[in-house]
């Protein structure tokens, strides 16, 4: 208040000096705009911020691209024998397991009591994007006296996405906003095959041990969620946002040619 005081003063008597220059006459009238000018700058350093506000926000986000790939590609494989149940068992296996996690979240706290107006907002946001591949081929090769020959491709893993939000606001015009947004795409593929070769068996050897096996296989445990919580004393909102895309563009095949 003294301070105030001081500076309306000071801004009075800088006005009253240039007004009494160019106006000896108008002098009584300066000095009442003088007053009501001190009056209100005092008043003006006395008055209280009327809005007081909280914001919070986090994100998370995970981008996932693994190829993983296991081929025989040109080759000539050959188990010598003479008349005899010898036999070549070839294995051709790509194995994935990816486990991703991605969590966010965010809280807004106003405990504000000296404001009119108390304003709490907070907001949290995950994103998962995977997008692996995973692969096996015997491609243009020769096989002769083959046994069991296998092309495996096999992915399992998980992905958990989760976002969080939380706003409070306690003063008596508290108002608090919370959001979450999880989001997850994907488009995992596990592709198997066979092309553009030749695979012999060994004709001495039992049909059981003589077995061809082009397989893929994939399982994958998917959990996305969120939630959100708004306290406010005059109004809260809240509300949260899942979206899932999930694609499998997977293959399993004995090309032509093989």
């Amino acid at each position: 208040t003294t301070e105030a005081k001081s500076i309306g003063k000071q801004i009075g008597e800088s006005v009253l000096e240039a007004a009494s220059f160019a106006s000896p006459t108008g002098l009584f009238n300066t000095k009442l705009g003088i007053e009501k000018a001190a009056k209100a700058t005092q008043t003006t350093l006395k008055t209280k911020p009327s809005i007081s506000i909280d914001i919070a926000g986090s994100t998370s986000a995970n981008i996932v691209e693994l190829d993983t790939e296991a081929s025989i590609t040109g080759a000539t494989i050959t188990r010598y024998s003479t008349g005899t149940t010898d036999k070549a068992d070839v294995l051709v296996e790509a194995l994935n397991n990816t486990i991703i996690s991605a969590g966010s979240g965010a809280g807004a706290f106003n405990f504000s009591t000296g404001s009119t107006t108390a304003v709490a907002v907070s907001g949290a946001i995950a994103v998962g994007i995977l997008d692996n591949t995973t692969t096996a081929t015997i491609d243009s090769s020769s096989i002769t006296n083959a046994g069991n020959v296998a092309v495996r491709a096999l992915a399992s893993g998980s992905e958990t996405l989760i976002g969080l939000g939380m706003s409070v606001a306690t003063a008596s015009s508290g108002y608090s906003m919370s959001m979450s947004v999880s989001v997850g795409i994907i488009t995992d593929s596990v592709n198997a095959e066979l092309k553009n070769s030749t695979i012999t068996g060994n004709s001495n050897a039992a049909a059981s041990g003589r077995q061809l096996v082009v397989q893929s296989y994939q399982e994958t445990d998917i959990a996305i969620g969120g939630g959100s919580l708004a306290i406010g004393n005059s109004g809260g909102i809240g509300f949260t946002v899942t979206y899932a895309e999930i694609s499998d563009p997977s293959e399993t095949r004995s090309a032509a040619g093989a």
